[in-house]
């Protein structure tokens, strides 16, 4: 026979199972606990896309061209590492806005990272100048950094070096009004 006393008991260890559910379900609601990462990504983007900090980071396991007509945004505090010799190649929009404390990077995947282990940011003739950006930023062993081919993004108070050969090219009949308040080296 069960005593009154034996039921308090018994919704007590049913409550005491339920509590790291209830705890996790929390976590996720509030947003501090994040849903892992990485996210690989390669080929063409041709609508809006966001690359979020909860799917961080992106894993660039094949060329990215991000379409005319379509925008790529980075959210700040993401990490994109390429895998090889691929390129991000911007015909469309880049706007990769990071904070000065939450810094987008875009770097390797090697675990020995080295000038030249991929390839570069590259915009196009066709991109959107005037909406592209790339800020609080660090761009990382590429073989170049950021090219841009005709055409003029807006880089600022980023950091862009251990690049092979350059980390910022420009060609063509671009407008750029140069990169401001970044570091460009190669050192």
């Amino acid at each position: 026979m069960m005593e009154v006393g034996d039921n308090s008991l018994i919704l007590e260890r049913k409550a005491m199972k339920l509590w790291p559910a209830m705890a996790l379900l929390l976590l996720m609601w509030t947003g501090l606990l994040h849903a892992a990462g990485p996210t690989e990504e390669s080929g063409v983007i041709s609508e809006n896309t966001t690359w979020k900090l909860n799917n961080s980071p992106y894993i660039i396991k094949g060329s990215v061209n991000v379409s005319s007509g379509a925008t790529l945004t980075i959210e700040a505090g993401v990490t994109v590492k390429f895998d090889g010799d691929y390129n991000l190649v911007i015909d469309g929009t880049l706007v990769a806005q990071g904070t000065a404390d939450k810094l987008i990077t875009f770097t390797s995947n090697q675990t020995i990272k080295s000038a030249g282990n991929w390839g570069q940011i590259q915009f196009r003739d066709t991109s959107v100048d005037n909406n592209c950006l790339i800020q609080h930023a660090v761009i990382k062993y590429g073989t170049t950094g950021v090219n841009c081919s005709k055409a003029s993004p807006t880089i600022a108070n980023s950091t862009i070096r251990h690049h092979k050969y350059s980390g910022i090219q420009a060609s063509g009949e671009n407008q750029s009004n140069g990169p401001s308040g970044c570091v460009v080296a190669n050192a």
